[in-house]
């Protein structure tokens, strides 16, 4: 009767766990974990206080939640349980993102969310396998076109990165199989006087634009998969570019095309009012101190 006797008062567990937070411990995780593996701090404040069935309550929150992770796990495959991977818990010849070897790998301003939102600006494009291309043009020696039977049968790789998204989210640990964009600038032959690459996407001519240093980092790639799974149309399929370490609107979505240039040249949301460089861990969100069109903080915040 110990647990219905504080439970039938009306309380919730989650009162009594703020109470036992409060006895040094750092989360409801650890919590739950110190009192099933005998913490003695703990064990010794649960005898002062058992008249309200800790124990029982503990249990009844630590199945709730579990039961709640798997409920969001049915709705959406992509909700992440549990802590991040870490990436030496990485399997052998997956190119590794140097971000997540931060101590803390959630940029300043942004936090993390177990969920795979989706935000764009404007119509999905659907374009079919069967009828998609793409393209490498500008400073290039040998310009190049794919179908996708041909971007298929390049090397592939997969990339281990986190990914921040400039509305404040953070995803932790995903895997991308694709192309990297080194093989197509080995390819084409990308001209010396080339410093800057501008990708398009299929959904209106959308662009964004970035410095080749930055381009040609080794976890940047071409992505159809995604954690083991195609890249669908809401998420930029059937490829989309992915750089990991600036804000993800520089991985454009539904990728048509690289142009190489020797200058500079915003792209459609540079040009809106977002920052031109998109580096997360400086906080380079905004071009200046007004906001974009469209910009919403409390929707940025509620993801």
């Amino acid at each position: 009767m110990q647990g219905t006797y504080y439970i039938g008062m009306g309380k919730k567990p989650d009162v009594l766990l703020a109470t036992i937070e409060r006895l040094s411990l750092t989360n409801r995780d650890s919590a739950d974990h110190s009192f099933q593996n005998g913490n003695r701090k703990l064990q010794d404040s649960l005898r002062i206080i058992t008249v309200f069935g800790v124990a029982d309550i503990l249990q009844q929150h630590s199945s709730k939640t579990h039961l709640t992770e798997a409920k969001k796990l049915e709705h959406d495959p992509k909700y992440q349980t549990g802590e991040p991977v870490e990436p030496n818990h990485v399997h052998d010849g997956i190119i590794i993102s140097p971000d997540t070897y931060r101590e803390n790998r959630i940029p300043p301003g942004q936090s993390r969310t177990r969920k795979w939102p989706v935000l764009q600006w404007g119509p999905i494009p659907e374009v079919p396998v069967e009828e998609w291309t793409f393209e490498v043009t500008g400073l290039v020696e040998r310009p190049l076109s794919f179908t996708w039977s041909q971007y298929r049968a390049l090397p592939r790789v997969k990339v281990f990165s986190d990914f921040h998204c400039v509305t404040k989210w953070s995803r932790l640990g995903n895997i991308w199989e694709g192309v990297a964009v080194s093989e197509f600038v080995a390819r084409a032959g990308v001209k010396p006087e080339a410093k800057f690459v501008i990708a398009m996407g299929n959904d209106d001519g959308w662009t964004t634009n970035m410095p080749l240093a930055d381009f040609l980092q080794s976890d940047v790639l071409l992505a159809d998969m995604h954690d083991g799974e195609p890249i669908n149309f809401e998420h930029g399929g059937p490829v989309r570019l992915v750089v990991p370490q600036l804000y993800a609107w520089k991985s454009a979505k539904w990728c048509r095309s690289l142009t190489f240039l020797d200058h500079d040249q915003p792209g459609l949301w540079e040009q809106q009012g977002y920052h031109n460089h998109g580096d997360p861990w400086l906080e380079e969100r905004f071009g200046s101190d007004q906001l974009p069109p469209g910009w919403n903080e409390e929707e940025a915040l509620s993801i």
